[in-house]
């Protein structure tokens, strides 16, 4: 199987879960919540060193925590992604389609 094959689909899928969550939020709010399941799904850890590792940026690791650590805190962006969460799963056939 082909590795960068499979990581293209795995991101294109975050991708589209992610903008279904993330519709109202900022720009660089949909960013962080699609590196934030990227990390969890790729280090299986809710640890933001792991979500730093699996990005594997140019720059220091530290800075990402703080970048990842900022975006975190982001007021108003917990409950506007856990509405979105409720809505999706509200509706069983919506949320049928995300996860199958």
């Amino acid at each position: 199987m082909n590795v960068a094959k499979v990581t293209g689909k795995l991101k294109e899928q975050i991708h589209l879960f992610s903008g279904k969550l993330s519709k109202d939020l900022p720009k660089v709010a949909t960013r962080f919540l699609q590196e934030a399941i990227f990390g969890i799904q790729a280090r299986q850890s809710l640890h933001l060193s792991e979500w730093g590792r699996a990005l594997d940026e140019e720059i220091s690791l530290s800075k990402t925590i703080n970048r990842l650590s900022r975006q975190l805190n982001r007021p108003g962006f917990w409950a506007s992604v856990t509405r979105k969460i409720l809505q999706l799963a509200k509706d069983k056939r919506r949320f049928g389609i995300l996860c199958g």
